[in-house]
């Protein structure tokens, strides 16, 4: 979940929302110290999805 907030004089909160929606199977998730990385858990015996892996940088490795 996310809130919105705006600071100045005052502090606002705006309302919660979902920043994604977990497959009823997880059970629970944990964010790695990097912030770059999520760990979910999920029930044992569920059909396992794909993997999926997204590289944001990959321009920089063009060249070397």
């Amino acid at each position: 979940m996310a809130v919105d907030v705006t600071t100045g004089a005052s502090f606002r909160a705006g309302a919660p929302h979902e920043l994604f929606k977990m497959r009823p199977d997880f059970v629970g998730y944990d964010f790695a110290p990097d912030g770059e990385h999520v760990l979910v858990v999920a029930t044992p015996g569920a059909p396992l999805s794909p993997s999926i892996t997204i590289d944001v940088n990959w321009a920089s490795q063009l060249g070397k």
